[in-house]
Order: C-alpha cells, then sequence, then structure tokens
C-alpha cells in the first residue's frame, strides 16, 4: 500500500478509536498531501507517490522540531510535549534516518566520485541520494567538514 493511502487508511483508524492527537496530526499531514496536489496541478490523478510523500512528511518533521525549539526556549513546556508527540507520529511513516557515520561515508564517496564540484552543485547531488534518510543541516555540516580536509 502507498504511503498517500496509508495515512488515509490511519486517519479513518484514528476515527474510529477517537484517537484525537494522531487523528488532529494525520489530518494536518493529509491537508500537506492535498496542497501539493493542487499546487502540482494534479487533476487526473488524486495521490501522491511515496517520494512526494516522504518528503513532505519531511518538511512536516522539521516543522515539529523547529517548534519545539521555540516552544522549550520560551519556556512553553506544554506546546513542546504536544509537538513532539505529533513529531513521534508522523516519523512512524517516514523511512529510518541514517546516523552520521553513514552519511559521512556516502558524503566521502560522493566527494570521491566528484572532487571538482563547489559545494553548492555537490550538496544537491548529495541531498538527491539522501532525501527523506537524513536530516540537511546534519549533511550541510558533514559536508563542511570534510571539504575542509
Amino acid at each position: 500500500m502507498s504511503l498517500f493511502l496509508q495515512i488515509n487508511e490511519d486517519i479513518k483508524a484514528a476515527q474510529k478509536s477517537k484517537d484525537a492527537l494522531v487523528l488532529s496530526t494525520l489530518r494536518m499531514v493529509s491537508a500537506a498531501f492535498k496542497n501539493e496536489i493542487i499546487a502540482l496541478k494534479k487533476r487526473d490523478e488524486n495521490t501522491l507517490n511515496d517520494q512526494e510523500c516522504i518528503g513532505l512528511l519531511a518538511k512536516e518533521a522539521k516543522k515539529r522540531k523547529d517548534s519545539i525549539k521555540a516552544y522549550t526556549q520560551g519556556n512553553r513546556p506544554e506546546l513542546a510535549e504536544k509537538e513532539t508527540q505529533e513529531l513521534a507520529i508522523i516519523e512512524k511513516y517516514l523511512p529510518k534516518q541514517l546516523n552520521e557515520q553513514e552519511i559521512a561515508d556516502i558524503i566521502k564517496k560522493i566527494i570521491a566520485d566528484n572532487p571538482d564540484i563547489d559545494f553548492g552543485p555537490l550538496m544537491g547531488k548529495i541531498m538527491g541520494q539522501l532525501k527523506g534518510k537524513a536530516d540537511g543541516q546534519l549533511v550541510q555540516k558533514i559536508l563542511k567538514e570534510n571539504i575542509k580536509r
């Protein structure tokens, strides 16, 4: 089952089980999917492929992480906790994230294959391979460390 359909099925299950947090979180994700369908003008087909869904889920997860950081700094632990719970729900649908060593190994291989490429295009190549599997800020940090060497 595709990720798009899986989330829609899980919305129905959350409605039946009356799980308000899961339901509201998945409805926000579903709204993001629908907005993307409209933005892509997919009138013939009302679904997204798994890569598009993963990209949108990663954006939603990043929003939650930023909110958690802001609420923590603003001394609002109850709001940070709610965002943390939403993040956990979203992360269930994302692929397993790579650890720093796995990211570094991939970056070193791409640098070795493309020694004459500048930072920007190199970052593009790397993120093309790691999209949805690694946080962009972490990839950028590791790439900067490897370019200095």
